[in-house]
């Protein structure tokens, strides 16, 4: 996890930084574990997304390899998995995404939009990424499927904008 660059990898590496509370919650020191899975605005949006796939919610997860671990111990066939999967990629990636508005722009979302967004931004890496990356075994390091690539070879029929 040393390689996010969080306010307090940012300090190791010799950045000064001023503040160093979480930006989302001004509660703790921003680490990742802190900004992933402790902070009051990401354990929300995690509570959310749990709720959403229907996962029973832990309150005692402290990072996101305890949040990671809690989903791929669920019960549930491989594919499901591999989605529920590819949401928890989404849900860290608008985490980071969150914080960073907040950070560079002086905007803060709400849970509720952060939760809309992380649903649209799964539902369109879905649609985009070829079927043999959803038959592949699941690694968080692995980067999302791209937006900007030539779309899936199967040919889809779009009625009313809408894909089937």
């Amino acid at each position: 996890m040393g390689k996010i660059a969080t306010k307090n990898e940012l300090q190791k590496r010799g950045i000064g930084i001023p503040d160093m509370l979480c930006e989302t919650c001004d509660f703790e020191e921003e680490n990742a574990n802190h900004l992933f899975a402790k902070c009051v605005t990401a354990r929300s949006i995690w509570w959310n997304i749990f709720s959403w796939l229907k996962i029973p919610w832990q309150t005692n997860l402290d990072s996101l390899q305890e949040i990671l671990d809690l989903i791929q111990n669920s019960p549930g066939a491989k594919t499901w998995k591999r989605h529920v999967h590819m949401i928890a990629i989404a849900t860290v990636w608008r985490i980071w995404n969150v914080r960073n508005r907040r950070i560079f722009e002086g905007e803060g979302i709400s849970v509720q939009k952060a939760v809309d967004l992380i649903k649209e931004d799964s539902f369109i890496w879905k649609l985009r990424s070829p079927p043999s990356l959803l038959r592949s075994p699941p690694s968080l390091l692995r980067s999302p499927p791209s937006l900007l690539r030539s779309p899936p070879q199967k040919p889809y029929v779009y009625l009313k904008n809408v894909c089937i």
